[in-house]
């Protein structure tokens, strides 16, 4: 084995160290991180819930589970795309195609408590790395404002719709009530919770008293309404902040681990390839080097050995 010692250094050690080396140096990365503080949906007292907010989690696990949603999403991947070309830090549909495939497995949306997330993604290139975690943040906060802005219109356009309906009956029974009465002189409307002793009379009474509670009741779920979706809007707007900045968080070497385990995965195949290969040299090399082994193949003494002689020594 001996014969084979400078194969053995440059096969177990220098290669592999010097492949892996390369490859943790060409294949660096940068990991962006930013931190969101998400506050409970309190307003004036009142416990008010945002569009897809569930009251049984966590904060944090309310923002982590539409994040982590909205990331798994062709759509939102391609408004982040979108908006880093548009912002110049990407160029092209070749540079956007790559990042959107990936977006949803790279960007990572971990809890640090019951109020704290945060969020990393990792690149070759530390600008892009800070402008994706910013542009996520930056499209998460209108999406949710978005949604909070469609949930309220929607409440409030239904019971607008609801009202007016009741408003146009109530005007109509109150229309009826003045055509019979001034149809049949000497007769007034009774008082609420009385009765005139006239039995139409006292039915478009009492349908008029229903329209206008009607009215009265989805009036103050209109205000209800209105009120709560202003607030859960507010809510939307205030109860999620950047605490911390997207900035780089590990850089070079380390970025986010990969290119040292690629490296360090290269360094382990290379050796066992190494050691492979020169113990096959070393089994296939029948030649004796050794003076016992060759009488013991032989089955003969060796009576001498002839040395090797350098050049210097032959003339």
């Amino acid at each position: 084995m001996l014969r084979y010692r400078l194969r053995f250094a440059v096969l177990l050690l220098v290669a592999p160290l010097t492949l892996g080396s390369s490859m943790a140096l060409l294949f660096r990365t940068y990991q962006a991180t930013a931190d969101l503080w998400i506050d409970a949906p309190t307003y004036l007292g009142q416990t008010v819930a945002p569009a897809d907010w569930s009251p049984r989690l966590e904060p944090s696990e309310n923002a982590i589970a539409t994040l982590t949603q909205l990331l798994t999403t062709h759509s939102f991947a391609s408004q982040v795309g979108d908006r880093l070309r548009a912002a110049g830090v990407l160029s092209g549909n070749d540079a956007t195609g790559p990042m959107v495939a990936g977006l949803a497995s790279e960007v990572h949306v971990l809890p640090r408590g019951s109020h704290l997330v945060a969020l990393s993604y990792s690149n070759a290139r530390s600008d892009l790395a800070v402008a994706v975690v910013r542009t996520t943040i930056a499209l998460y906060l209108e999406r949710e404002a978005a949604a909070q802005q469609a949930q309220q219109e929607v409440s409030t356009t239904f019971l607008s719709t609801k009202v007016t309906a009741a408003e146009s009956a109530s005007a109509g029974s109150q229309q009826t009530l003045n055509t019979y009465i001034a149809s049949h002189p000497g007769l007034r409307a009774p008082a609420a919770g009385t009765s005139s002793g006239v039995a139409e009379l006292d039915r478009l009474a009492q349908q008029l008293t229903q329209n206008q509670s009607e009215v009265a009741q989805l009036r103050t779920e209109l205000a209800q309404a209105r009120f709560l979706g202003e607030a859960a809007s507010r809510i939307v707007q205030t109860n999620t902040k950047v605490v911390d900045e997207p900035r780089i968080a590990s850089s070079g070497l380390l970025g986010d681990g990969r290119s040292l385990f690629a490296a360090a995965l290269l360094v382990v195949v290379c050796a066992v390839g190494s050691a492979l290969y020169l113990a096959i040299l070393v089994w296939a090399d029948k030649t004796a080097r050794d003076p016992k082994e060759l009488a013991k193949r032989l089955g003969v003494p060796v009576l001498t050995t002839i040395p090797l002689i350098g050049m210097q020594e032959r003339f």
